[in-house]
Parts: C-alpha cells; structure tokens; sequence
C-alpha cells in the first residue's frame, strides 16, 4: 500500500501545477492559459503587422533621401568643377555692357 501512497504523491508532484489555487482543474487552468496565449499571438500579430508597415515607410524614405544625396552629390561635384574652370581660366577683357535702345 506504501507503493500507491507514493505514487500518489508524485502524481500530485507531477500535475499539481494544473489545479488552480481556487480549486479549478487543469482543464479549466489550461483552457484560461490557452486563452490567454491566444491573445499574446494575436497582439504580437498585430504589432508585426504595424512594424512591417513603419519598416516599409522607412525603406521608402531611405530611397528618397539616397536619389536626393546623389543629386546633390552631383550639383556639389558640377559646381566645383566650374568653380575650378573659372579660377584657372585667364581673365576676360572688360567689355561695357551692350547699348540699349528704346
């Protein structure tokens, strides 16, 4: 009889975590948890959904702002060059301003 106590005991030990403390089963306690679990999946759903979203706007910007720096880039690197052209070529001679007629 010793041997039914003890096994019992570790029967109790091994599924003691599915009774509630109210006294619930553990159908009830794994059908809450199920529940619960459930709800977490759905958020965390919802929260890649939005996350996706935010990631895809990012991305999209990334692009813009990179075909905006290489434009820039391009103007900056043209604008020296003249620059460089308009320093190293000799100078002009005066001429007046043409003559308006009215």
């Amino acid at each position: 009889m010793a041997t039914n106590s003890s096994r019992d005991d570790t029967e109790r030990d091994l599924y003691g975590d599915l009774v509630e403390d109210s006294g619930g089963t553990g159908e009830t306690l794994v059908r809450t948890q199920n529940a619960a679990l459930r709800e977490r999946v759905t958020q965390q759903d919802d929260e890649l959904l939005s996350l996706k979203g935010r990631l895809r706007d990012l991305e999209e910007t990334n692009t813009r702002v990179q075909d905006e720096n290489l434009t820039l880039e391009k103007n900056i690197s043209c604008l020296y060059k003249t620059a460089v052209l308009v320093r190293t070529a000799p100078p002009q001679p005066h001429r007046p301003p043409p003559h308006q007629t009215r």
